[in-house]
């Protein structure tokens, strides 16, 4: 026999479930945890989105496309550096300080685009023995080549540091 008890708690646990299952803004999306044991697979590790956009690109100055690992604070500024000139209205980087002894950023540049409606996913990281992969997507929509704002995606990461060789794999 269900009594109105057990009606209760099935209804509660169903209600705290789905409001878990909410969506994230790209600024204040928390850490997110993800850990695996399979083949030679050690772990997939905790993330935490940095930032996430588009750089509206000055001429002539780009990020090149592709992956970057940041590790010590020197690597940080000039890239921030870099940032600072490739780019012409958007802020990218408002983050908190990043601890480079525990801590490095990953971020991954997709090519440049005449879109506004494409977004760079780094979707986990997984560690290996032969070093960490980072699983990332790029979802393109309404591309417009004759559009006049030219961007470009991007995401940034922040891990616990690694010292292990850092690859990149589209998830599509």
């Amino acid at each position: 026999m269900v009594t109105s008890y057990t009606h209760f708690v099935l209804i509660f646990m169903s209600a705290a479930t789905l409001t878990a299952c909410g969506t994230r803004t790209a600024d204040k999306t928390p850490p997110e945890t993800h850990t695996e044991v399979t083949g030679n697979e050690i772990t997939t590790h905790t993330i935490e989105t940095i930032s996430q956009g588009v750089l509206y690109c000055n001429e002539g100055v780009i990020v090149p496309t592709g992956g970057i690992v940041i590790t010590n604070e020197d690597e940080w500024q000039d890239f921030q550096n870099l940032l600072t000139a490739a780019n012409t209205t958007s802020e990218v980087v408002g983050a908190a300080p990043v601890d480079f002894d525990r801590e490095m950023i990953i971020g991954y540049f997709d090519e440049l685009r005449g879109s506004l409606n494409t977004a760079v996913n780094i979707e986990s990281v997984t560690e290996k023995l032969s070093g960490l992969i980072v699983n990332y997507s790029v979802a393109v929509n309404n591309v417009d080549p004759a559009a006049e704002v030219i961007n470009q995606p991007y995401m940034l990461i922040r891990m616990k540091k690694r010292n292990k060789t850092v690859t990149f794999a589209s998830t599509f």
